[in-house]
């Protein structure tokens, strides 16, 4: 009997976990696996069983927590069903397999540099057992690697100096842009010496989709405070939008149209006072 109360807490109850079939991926593509389901000191009785792509989210302003605590949550973006109603017998072993077709707009944890700082993905496995406070959860990190289109841009952006120093997600959207998930990637860049005078940072996202790649540049550009005074700060936001066809990156010097469009935005710092 008190085997049975535990479990419902918890204790000495079913457990599961997440065995990719591979450790990495890329947008577009299946990842495929099986979940394995151990059962715990007691019979449980399985409600279902499911699988979904998670990972951590900045919520910002759209976050209705304590804003003393980290408005960061680990949000769910593409589920499947992999296991129904069943009883779980103690110490039995069940595989289930499950698949998940990866969106395009994941958000990619690797780049030819390294891996991005603060990025994470993973396969989250959660089994509902019925007449119990705890369900049994389990995530497993995957490695996310570049389109080829986007391993392009982010090739580029380092060839003219830009040092990647941080990523993260952030619950928005990109006005004017369709996307497919609620949150986008900011990979955030350090400007090269001949830019950092006028510039504060630039933060890459891409938009990608089956046929095509947007990418989205926001930079922060510095503003001199007074005309009489050298002293700057974080001023004005420039947006820049690119769209190419993923047959057709290589048709295009990157560098050159980067530097050329970046160039043109720090050419003229905005002056206050």
């Amino acid at each position: 009997m008190l085997k049975k109360v535990l479990a419902t807490f918890g204790h000495g109850g079913a457990t599961v976990e997440v065995l990719p079939s591979a450790p990495e991926v890329t947008p577009g593509e299946t990842i495929s696996g099986q979940v394995l389901l151990l059962g715990g000191q007691v019979d449980q009785e399985l409600g279902s069983l499911s699988v979904d792509l998670v990972t951590e989210v900045h919520m910002g302003e759209n976050s209705s927590a304590d804003p003393s605590e980290d408005p960061t949550v680990t949000l769910p973006f593409t589920k499947v069903e992999v296991g129904s109603r069943r009883l779980i017998q103690p110490g039995e072993s069940i595989m289930l397999p499950f698949e998940l077709t990866m969106p395009w707009e994941t958000p990619i944890t690797i780049s030819r540099t390294g891996f991005l700082s603060g990025m994470a993905v993973g396969i989250r496995a959660e089994a509902d057992l019925n007449m119990t406070f705890v369900d049994a959860v389990a995530i497993a990190p995957i490695v996310v690697t570049p389109l080829p289109s986007q391993q392009r841009i982010l090739d580029a952006m380092t060839n003219i100096g830009f040092v990647p120093k941080a990523a993260d997600m952030e619950y928005n959207s990109l006005r004017g842009v369709e996307q497919q998930l609620p949150f986008i990637q900011e990979i955030e860049y350090e400007p090269p010496t001949e830019f950092s005078e006028n510039l504060h940072d630039v933060e890459l996202t891409f938009v990608a989709r089956a046929h095509d790649l947007q990418v989205v540049l926001e930079v922060d550009k510095r503003v001199r405070v007074s005309k009489g005074e050298d002293i700057t700060a974080r001023g004005e936001t420039t947006m820049g939008d690119f769209v190419l066809l993923h047959e057709e990156i290589d048709e295009i010097d990157w560098e050159d149209r980067l530097q050329a469009w970046l160039t043109n935005v720090a050419r003229t710092p905005a002056i206050l006072g």
